[in-house]
């Protein structure tokens, strides 16, 4: 580490309850430019960011920043894009090869099967993607409850080790947070009716 140390890294390793908040305002837009530039999709780009925040916070890795925080972060989310890219490249070449194999008239209901399975697969994105809408409108204190329990599978109270709060506060957030989430989609439900 430098001699001088950047306070904002400094109030993240003294854990001071809204030091990640700050990270979090200070730099978002920068990083979500980053990602953007490389994955060309903005609800791609601010999926990857927040991950990117939420794999900061909860793996402490601000304890192993030894350059300026800012480098360190852009450098995170320039491998999370990467990763992001490797996975799609990879996604590509299985729907080439699946294809091919229809082309080739080697299984007689493989076109129907290709075509059901992608589908569903652009019917759980789309909803997926709804979802992630209608979480993104919830607070940060919701967001990071929403995240931990139901995408890392954290337990409530390791959850509430990770953000800094009571374990009660924790459910308070994460009750709050589906409640919320329950009005919305049932409003968009009515709605379409």
């Amino acid at each position: 580490m430098s001699c001088e140390t950047d306070p904002l890294l400094q109030r993240l390793i003294d854990e001071c309850p809204d030091a990640f908040q700050q990270l979090y305002m200070k730099y978002y837009r920068l990083l979500f430019f980053k990602a953007y530039s490389m994955v060309t999709d903005e609800s791609v780009a601010k999926d990857i960011v927040q991950e990117c925040f939420i794999q900061f916070w909860e793996k402490k890795q601000f304890l192993q920043v030894h350059t300026k925080l800012e480098s360190f972060l852009f450098v995170i989310v320039h491998r999370r894009c990467l990763l992001y890219l490797n996975s799609k490249k990879s996604q590509k070449k299985k729907e080439d090869g699946y294809i091919s194999l229809i082309i080739s008239d080697q299984d007689p209901n493989a076109a129907d099967h290709y075509i059901l399975q992608k589908q569903q697969n652009e019917s759980f994105l789309k909803n997926f993607s709804n979802l992630k809408q209608k979480i993104a409108g919830l607070s940060l204190p919701q967001r990071t409850a929403i995240s931990l329990v139901y995408y890392d599978q954290k337990s409530h109270q390791e959850a509430a080790i990770a953000t800094g709060v009571t374990i009660n506060t924790f459910r308070t957030h994460l009750a709050r947070a589906i409640k919320k989430l329950r009005t919305i989609i049932n409003h968009d439900s009515l709605s379409s009716l």
